[in-house]
Formats: C-alpha cells, sequence, structure tokens
C-alpha cells in the first residue's frame, strides 16, 4: 500500500487519486483545497500539502479564509519566510 495513492493493484485509487480526479471534473472550492492540504500534512507528513495551499492561494487570491488557513499551516511548519510572501 502506498501513502495516500490505494494498493499497488487497486481499481479504487486513494486519496491523492480520487483528489485529482475531482480536481479534473470540475473546480473545486477552496475548502477542498485546505482539506487535501491537512489531510497531506497530518496524515501523511508529506510536503505536498505546502504545494496543494500554494496552488490554491494562485486559484483563490481573494479567499481570506483560505489565506487564513494557510497560514495557520505555516505556523505550525515555523516558517515564517513563506508567511510574508
Amino acid at each position: 500500500r502506498v501513502q495516500g495513492k490505494g494498493g499497488n493493484n487497486s481499481e479504487v485509487p486513494g486519496f491523492r487519486g480520487i483528489f485529482t480526479e475531482a480536481r479534473r471534473k470540475g473546480k473545486l472550492l477552496s475548502e477542498a483545497y485546505v482539506a487535501s492540504a491537512q489531510i497531506e500534512h497530518h496524515c501523511y507528513q508529506d510536503p505536498a500539502a505546502g504545494k496543494i495551499f500554494e496552488r490554491g492561494m494562485k486559484l483563490f487570491p481573494e479567499d481570506e479564509q483560505f489565506a487564513l488557513e494557510y497560514i495557520k499551516h505555516l505556523i505550525k511548519l515555523n516558517d515564517s519566510t513563506s508567511m510574508y510572501t
């Protein structure tokens, strides 16, 4: 079993596959990006969480709640440099 990707020969994709599929099918709300990034961070301790938040900031630049969740994530990581960008 690969983290976030389901079983090796599984027809059902894991979490990452489902998120990718959902992105392809249509526009997701910022809440989906926040949830996905938090799952990556809390469940897999994967730096992909930061990439998801960065992509979300490009897609939702006017969403204050999304920006707040990203800042909270950066504080958890103790990444003060990225907080100012």
